[in-house]
């Protein structure tokens, strides 16, 4: 995947959610993603809440253990743990989705406590020197909090456009053995299916149901629809009766969210 090019300071909360969305993933390289997600929400941070720190300026910065140090100079500590203003207190409730009464958090605590243990314990992981030990879900935790900084929240975005890219190479991997099953199959054969497509038994049977639909491989009106049309656009995940391919939630969505776009601008083509 291409990297992202992002203005100075930008960067720092799109790569923290980044790392932090891959964090999720059985394979992922959890002290190498954990320090590089506790560094840029760190440094997000700190630009935003210490005037005239050095990460909210262009140049070498301060190292993940170094800025919450800082923190702690800045705003205290006790019992562990740094509660870091928001600024958010006259921020108006969005759309009054939370309730009359809602308040936006005036802080967010960051257990400085559970984060440098955990950058210690990920340094030498990456370095194979110092103590031994392995990251908890509680340090994971404790780094997946400061995402509830403003500065931040990135999290969501960033497991989405995962979910996302993760459903366009599935999509296009199963696109593939589809149109190499397709070459198996005689054009008798492919006629034949095209038309007993309604004998099967998962085949639409009901009025309120999306109808059949055609296949982006073969080519054939026999995808049969098995999930839902969100967007009324009748395009839903389904499974061809000719070639076998199985479109997924994510790519029909990924359709659907296409058609829309391409109504918005047919509605204001300015």
């Amino acid at each position: 995947m291409a990297a992202v090019s992002l203005p100075f300071g930008w960067e720092r909360a799109h790569r923290y959610g980044t790392a932090m969305a891959q964090l999720s993933l059985e394979d992922a390289a959890v002290e190498e993603l954990f320090n590089t997600a506790l560094t840029h929400g760190l440094l997000a941070i700190t630009s935003a809440t210490i005037v005239g720190h050095p990460s909210t300026r262009p140049g070498r910065q301060p190292s993940a253990s170094k800025l919450l140090r800082d923190l702690v100079k800045t705003f205290g500590e006790s019992e562990g743990v740094c509660r870091v203003p928001t600024n958010e207190r006259d921020s108006p409730n969005p759309f009054g989705v939370f309730g009359d009464d809602y308040q936006p958090p005036s802080e967010v605590a960051i257990n400085t406590l559970l984060l440098s243990e955990a950058l210690e314990l990920a340094d030498a992981a990456r370095h194979g020197s110092g103590p031994t030990g392995q990251l908890t879900s509680a340090h994971i935790s404790a780094l997946e909090a400061l995402d509830a900084h403003p500065a931040l929240r990135a999290i969501g975005d960033a497991k989405r456009d995962l979910d996302w890219s993760g459903g366009v190479v599935a999509d296009a991997h199963e696109t593939a053995r589809a149109a190499e099953y397709l070459e198996m199959l005689s054009d008798e054969e492919m006629e034949r299916r095209a038309e007993a497509v309604s004998e099967s038994p998962i085949a639409p049977a009901w009025d309120d149901y999306p109808e059949l639909q055609d296949c982006p491989v073969c080519g054939y009106a026999s995808l049969i629809p098995t999930g839902g049309d969100e967007m009324g656009y009748g395009i839903t995940a389904g499974t061809c009766f000719v070639c076998s391919y199985a479109r997924s939630e994510d790519a029909a969505h990924e359709l659907q969210f296409s058609a829309e776009i391409q109504r918005l601008s047919d509605k204001d083509p300015d």
